[in-house]
């Protein structure tokens, strides 16, 4: 139960989570470089073996630079891993404007499907909440 606990005081302070002040700027012409989104994605685990697990790092540097965008969530793929539903509860709970972005790909496949990344939670807390979108990092293609 204690690691519950740390995982509610992290996101009762979602402030402090984003790279972008505390707020969702709203500026498509922010570059973001992967070293920045690895920072980013490293905040947001409480523990660094949740960040060590899978191959975050490696996928995040598969792209060269990231902007923040909203995202149909229809448009991206459907989460491959093991969903810890008491966190999605908890991001479900949140400010859905101040729940950080999550980390996508390149798009790929016959359905040009954005890749997660990071981010598994709360893409399925923004499908409970029946949202249509969400904040996300994706690769710059221009």
């Amino acid at each position: 139960m204690p690691a519950f606990k740390n995982i509610k005081k992290s996101l009762a302070k979602p402030k402090k989570l984003l790279m972008t002040g505390g707020k969702i700027k709203l500026n498509s012409n922010r570059i973001f470089s992967p070293f920045e989104i690895i920072q980013f994605v490293q905040k947001i685990h409480l523990n660094f073996t949740d960040f060590e697990e899978g191959d975050i790092v490696d996928r995040i540097h598969e792209n060269s630079q990231y902007i923040l965008t909203k995202v149909y969530l229809n448009e991206i793929e459907e989460v491959p891993y093991y969903i810890d539903e008491s966190l999605v509860d908890e991001y479900c709970k949140m400010d859905p404007n101040t729940m950080p972005p999550v980390v996508l790909g390149k798009p790929y496949g016959k359905n040009n499907l954005f890749p997660i990344i990071d981010g598994g939670h709360r893409i399925t807390a923004k499908i409970k909440l029946k949202h249509k979108k969400i904040w996300a990092y994706i690769p710059n293609t221009t």
